[in-house]
């Protein structure tokens, strides 16, 4: 039996490339809220393939860079309707939330550019992305053969 999945909300993105769509939720016992990444099942095969491919990936890491897995349902009911579901970890803000708040901020403060991070922001950005990068192609099973959707 499947543990509850209760979404919280409007979804916190728009369809990506597997056309899921991710929300704010939470999963019976747990206290925490927690992202959702959510296809239906009535998607075409090749979109519950990537979905798939992702969750057997997701599995199998274990980085600080890297959203962290917890639960998987292939044929989870919400609204009547069966989904592909993946339950892991939610993150405080995106990159894009991030961007969008320090691109208003700075606009609101008539800075001259408003740029939403100095270069050193941006040099631990790139180093903590590449470290992800670096861990899933060399330290995750010895290098993967992943499509990048999500970086």
């Amino acid at each position: 039996m499947q543990p509850a999945l209760e979404l919280l909300g409007e979804p916190l993105s728009a369809p990506g490339g597997s056309g899921a769509r991710v929300h704010r939720c939470r999963l019976d016992g747990l206290g925490e809220d927690l992202a959702v990444k959510l296809l239906p099942r009535s998607a075409r095969s090749d979109q519950v393939a990537v979905l798939t491919a992702e969750i057997e990936l997701c599995r199998s890491l274990s980085s600080a860079s890297i959203v962290k897995f917890v639960h998987l349902a292939t044929n989870h009911g919400i609204g009547g309707v069966g989904h592909c579901a993946i339950v892991m970890e939610l993150l405080p803000v995106s990159l894009e939330g991030l961007i969008t708040r320090r691109t208003a901020a700075a606009a609101a403060a008539r800075l001259p550019s408003p740029r939403p991070f100095g270069a050193a922001a941006l040099g631990s950005i790139a180093r903590q992305m590449a470290a992800a990068l670096v861990y899933l192609h060399e330290g995750a099973g010895g290098g993967l053969p992943v499509l990048h959707r999500d970086v």
